[in-house]
C-alpha cells in the first residue's frame, strides 16, 4: 500500500443505525441522506443549521435517489418505489423479483442520464448467484445488467462516464465495465481490483473526482482508496467502527467524504468497545 497523508474521521451524526448505508449528498440542500436498512429510517442532516431529522417508512429502503423530477426513488424490498417523506408512505413501482421472497435489493444509485440502477440479494439464505443488478428507466421499464449476483453491492461512473464499477461482495473484488451512457449499455467486464478474504468484504463504493474508487470494508473497520491506474491500495482510513457499510463524497466543495456503519451482528463486548457503531462519520478535505 502506498503511503499518503493520514486521514481521520470525525463523528458526524451518532444515529445509532442498525444498518446505516446509502449515504447521497443533495447539494442544493446542502443536506447529507442516509439510511437505516433494518429499521425502515431515512435520515437527514441539514449541514446549514446542524439539524438531524429522522423519517420512518414501513418497509426496508435499501437505496435511494433523488430523479430529474425532484421526485425520490427508491430500492427496497418491494422492489423499486417513489417515496412520500410527507406522510411516510410509499407507491410501488415495479417489483423485478416479486416471486422471490427471500430476495430484497440493496445498493442503488443514479447514473448521469437519470436511470436508477440497483441490485439485490437473497437476505434469508444468502443462495450463491439468487440476485441480479437492475436498471429502472425513467418510463419504469426495468432491465437486467447483471446476473448470477449473490451480494449486489458498490456501484459507480467515472466523471466521464465511460466506465463503471461494480461489487459483488462475495465475489470479494471490484469489476469494471466498459459504459456507454446513451444507452445504459456495459460490456467488457474486467477484474479492477481483488481484496484478500480474510480483511473483509468490499461494501458501498463511491469514486472521487480524479476517478479513484473509495470502498467500505465491511468488518474490517476501515475505506481504502484504490488507483485505478496502478490497481492498488493507496489509502486507508481506520473508522472506530467494525461494520464499514458506504461511503460518498459531498460539502460545499465535494471533497468531503460522509461514512456510514452499522451495529448489526456485534456482540455486546465489541459494542462496548466501539460504541460508534452505526454512527456517520466524516473526513474533510480528502481530496
Amino acid at each position: 500500500m502506498v503511503k499518503n497523508k493520514i486521514l481521520t474521521p470525525e463523528l458526524l451524526i451518532d444515529s445509532s443505525c442498525e444498518l446505516g448505508e446509502g449515504p447521497i449528498w443533495e447539494a442544493e440542500n446542502n443536506r447529507l441522506i442516509w439510511l437505516d436498512i433494518a429499521l425502515g429510517k431515512v435520515h437527514i442532516w441539514n449541514a446549514s443549521n446542524d439539524e438531524h431529522t429522522c423519517y420512518q417508512f414501513s418497509l426496508k429502503i435499501t437505496a435511494l435517489a433523488k430523479n430529474k423530477l425532484g421526485q425520490y426513488i427508491a430500492a427496497s424490498n418491494q422492489g423499486f418505489v417513489a417515496l412520500d417523506f410527507e406522510r411516510c408512505t410509499f407507491i410501488p413501482i415495479v417489483d423485478p423479483e416479486y416471486d422471490k421472497p427471500n430476495n430484497r435489493f440493496n445498493d442503488g444509485k443514479l447514473d448521469a442520464y437519470g436511470r436508477f440502477w440497483a441490485g439485490s440479494m437473497d437476505e434469508v439464505n444468502g443462495e450463491k448467484g439468487a440476485g441480479k443488478l437492475y436498471m429502472l428507466n425513467e418510463d419504469g421499464r426495468v432491465e437486467t445488467k447483471i446476473s448470477e449476483v449473490t451480494c449486489s453491492n458498490g456501484l459507480g461512473w467515472n466523471k466521464d462516464n465511460d466506465r463503471f464499477y461494480f461489487i459483488d461482495s462475495l465475489a470479494y473484488n471490484v469489476v469494471e465495465y466498459d459504459f456507454d451512457l446513451a444507452s445504459g449499455k456495459i460490456s467488457n467486464k474486467k477484474v479492477l481490483y481483488t481484496f484478500p478474504e480474510e480483511e473483509g468484504l468490499p461494501d458501498g463504493m463511491c469514486v472521487d473526482a480524479n476517478g479513484n474508487l473509495w470502498v467500505a470494508v465491511w468488518g474490517a473497520g476501515k475505506v481504502v482508496q484504490i488507483d485505478i491506474h496502478q490497481k492498488i491500495v493507496v489509502q486507508e482510513i481506520h473508522v472506530p467502527a467494525k461494520q464499514v457499510t458506504s461511503c460518498a463524497f459531498g460539502g460545499i466543495n465535494m471533497n468531503d467524504l460522509f461514512i456510514t456503519t452499522a451495529r448489526i451482528v456485534l456482540s455486546e463486548s465489541q459494542l462496548q468497545k466501539t460504541p460508534q457503531a452505526g454512527a456517520v462519520f466524516c473526513v474533510r478535505n480528502v481530496v
